[in-house]
């Protein structure tokens, strides 16, 4: 029998997920499609990465990485964490009111 995964270590392979994102430039942020999934193998069970990167009006990017790992029936643990990237590089977390969507 398999262990099941924490919803610390969902949290984990986002934040990581997101951490890689973070050293990107502006530039290389503008180019990401608008949305991509990934899946990340832990302990045999599936984490269900959900990549997230939009325009603002401002010309900020809005980068959100949303992780999800399914249980059983209809029910999982789903976190999301991300960043807003302006022109000049500068990094600030996402309003939460921005996050909503997401978790």
């Amino acid at each position: 029998m398999k262990s099941a995964v924490t919803p610390d270590e969902i949290k984990g392979v986002a934040t990581r997920r997101l951490d890689q994102l973070r050293l990107l430039t502006f530039d290389e942020i503008s180019v990401l499609p608008a949305c991509t999934e990934e899946v990340v193998i832990l302990r045999n069970g599936e984490i269900k990465i959900g990549i997230y990167s939009d325009r603002m009006v401002n010309g900020s990017f809005r980068v959100v990485v949303q992780a999800y790992y399914h249980r059983v029936l209809f029910i999982g643990t789903m976190t999301a964490d991300g960043f807003v990237i302006a022109p000049d590089g500068s990094q600030s977390a996402v309003p939460q009111k921005m996050m909503w969507e997401f978790i």
